[in-house]
């Protein structure tokens, strides 16, 4: 794909490219018309050549332009111009979760639960409002901004419940991150619900803890089997001193039986705040860097009292 720094492109000016991946770039562009900053994805060829692609690419673009969440990156809008599909986002003023665990190695547990508790919040007002269901929760995902907020981003990929589309594409490549995907998305059920994001906050919950993803290979079978198969990763060895509530909250989100997991938003939440609130004590610290978290830590939406 052409670089697009420096150029005007569907009427905005392209500023910086800010990363680039298998399904597009994402630049720092500027919409001159209403004077503000946007990141503009731009969908590569080789996957806007997927009719079916397209077709969820749209379909979903317009459920997720409808929701307006303080945790989600707002979606303003989605077209083509010049045969190219792209989507224009909120500016995030800030850096990836996966770009703070990639300086950081992992994080403090207490940041870690509020900033699970951010994006959790932003799932269920998508599950709520549009039965929408993320399907690609992972660090590159979720964005921290210099405020302080935490933000969902890539809702405009979501699934709505009961559509038809699916993860893979023709030629059977999931579109989805394996590392994070869920049991039930390895093994390709259609019938997938709001359970499958909590496992995959589960494998982020666990990378921010750990330092390192839950099943690990070069091959993406194998990394898909694990999630399927495998034995739950042992959080206890790979966080020494990691106390019972928090290990048993990580193992309940990784329940290869998603029956197993938490039965709603609420329950999850209530859950994460109250794992939070009691590894608060300094005796039950865990064995982390030091946390230079966000400068908000309490969720745009909690029960009063319980601040994260």
């Amino acid at each position: 794909m052409t670089n697009l720094e420096g150029q005007t492109f569907a009427g905005y000016e392209i500023l910086s490219k800010l990363g680039q991946g298998g399904m597009g770039a994402v630049y720092k562009a500027r919409q001159p018309m209403l004077d503000r900053l946007v990141a503009l994805k731009v969908i590569s060829p080789s996957v806007a050549g997927n009719p079916d692609f397209i077709a969820r690419f749209r379909r979903e673009a317009t459920a997720a332009a409808q929701l307006n969440h303080p945790n989600i990156v707002q979606l303003y809008s989605a077209g083509e111009s010049e045969g190219v599909h792209f989507m224009a986002c909120e500016f995030i003023d800030g850096e990836s979760l996966q770009g703070k665990l990639d300086r950081r190695g992992r994080l403090d547990p207490r940041e870690t639960l509020a900033v699970c508790v951010f994006v959790c919040e932003a799932l269920k007002y998508a599950w709520a409002t549009a039965k929408l269901i993320h399907r690609d929760i992972k660090p590159d995902n979720i964005f921290l901004s210099k405020e302080g907020d935490v933000k969902v981003g890539d809702f405009g990929l979501a699934k709505r419940l009961g559509s038809d589309a699916s993860g893979l594409t023709k030629t059977g490549t999931t579109m989805e991150s394996p590392h994070y995907m869920s049991p039930e998305q390895a093994l390709g059920h259609k019938d997938l619900d709001f359970r499958c994001d909590t496992y995959s906050v589960g494998c982020t919950l666990y990378h921010m803890l750990a330092g390192a993803v839950p099943y690990n290979s070069k091959n993406v079978v194998e990394v898909m089997t694990q999630h399927c198969y495998g034995p739950l990763p042992a959080i206890a060895q790979a966080v020494p001193g990691c106390p019972a509530v928090l290990v048993l909250l990580v193992n309940r989100m990784l329940a290869k039986n998603r029956d197993e997991r938490h039965a709603s938003h609420d329950d999850l939440i209530a859950h994460l705040l109250e794992v939070r609130e009691q590894i608060r004590a300094p005796q039950n610290s865990i064995a982390c860097a030091p946390a230079v978290g966000p400068a908000r830590l309490t969720p745009h939406v909690v029960k009063p009292g319980s601040p994260p």
